[in-house]
């Protein structure tokens, strides 16, 4: 998404997050955009578990994010790297129209 024009974002991104986490993700790639940073790679998700509540999902994945990482957005050289076991918690909520978007994201402490 960084690498798109910064109208496209907000519509882009409303079709899988939603409320603050929508808003903490737009302002973030406006400041990695104004500081000369983008993103490069793939992340690979390994989903462990889902857990309903009501309204809500809690999905737990052992990302691999080993190929991906915050790039120089001029030449696309890497300036971090993931890991291979990655423990990430993702909240969706179901909105009116169905669709699961994220809520919350977390990196709980602990091995995958």
């Amino acid at each position: 998404m960084p690498q798109r024009p910064v109208e496209r974002w907000r519509p882009e991104l409303e079709r899988v997050a939603a409320g603050p986490m929508a808003e903490t993700i737009l302002a973030n790639l406006a400041q990695q955009r104004a500081a000369g940073i983008g993103l490069y790679g793939e992340i690979h998700p390994r989903i462990t578990g889902v857990r309903f509540e009501g309204t809500r999902a809690v999905v737990t994945d052992c990302q691999d994010t080993s190929q991906s990482g915050q790039a120089e957005a001029g030449t696309g050289k890497p300036r971090t790297v993931g890991v291979a076991r990655n423990l990430t918690s993702g909240t969706l909520e179901r909105g009116r129209d169905g669709t699961w978007r994220v809520v919350r994201i977390d990196y709980p402490h602990g091995g995958c």
